[in-house]
């Protein structure tokens, strides 16, 4: 649920849809900053969110078809939305 408010929120900023492929790559890492956060220290997740967004930012420079990924990304969120409802 997190990483999708933190894409809506994105989206709404005018900024790319968020590509968490970063967190799939080391997840541990991004455990460790939960737990972290849990702790009160919010450094962690501050830096791993900022990398994310970096990296989206840099993918949305890149991708000719940013239109369409943006979209794509819409209707995954469409259907996270919607998943509760079938679960």
């Amino acid at each position: 649920m997190g990483r999708l408010l933190t894409t809506v929120m994105a989206l709404q900023a005018s900024m790319p849809a968020l590509d968490f492929e970063q967190i799939e790559k080391d997840k541990g890492r991004y455990i460790e900053a939960i737990h972290a956060g849990h702790a009160g220290d919010y450094a962690p997740m501050k830096l791993i969110f900022s990398e994310i967004l970096d990296f989206s930012l840099q993918q949305a420079s890149q991708d000719e078809n940013n239109e369409w990924r943006t979209c794509q990304n819409f209707f995954q969120i469409q259907w996270m939305l919607m998943l509760p409802h079938y679960v």
